[in-house]
C-alpha cells in the first residue's frame, strides 16, 4: 500500500502516483523474488512505509 494511501485513509482521496508506487514495489518484488519489508508484521509494515523513505533494491546486481 502506498504512503499516499495509507496518510489519506481518513480522507479518501489520493492521486494516481499511488499507481507508480505499486508498480515499482511490484518491480522489486520480481527482481528480489520477496515483497519489501515482508519480514515485519502488517501493523509495523505500514507505519514504516508511512514515515520512512520508499524501499529500494537490495542487491547490488540490479
Amino acid at each position: 500500500m502506498a504512503p499516499e494511501v495509507i496518510l489519506a485513509m481518513d480522507e479518501g482521496q489520493y492521486e494516481g502516483k499511488v499507481d507508480i508506487w505499486s508498480l515499482g514495489i511490484t518491480c522489486i518484488e520480481l527482481a528480489e523474488r520477496k515483497p519489501p519489508l515482508f519480514n515485519m508484521n502488517a501493523m509495523s509494515a505500514l507505519y514504516h512505509i508511512a514515515q520512512n523513505d520508499s524501499p529500494t533494491l537490495q542487491s547490488n546486481e540490479w
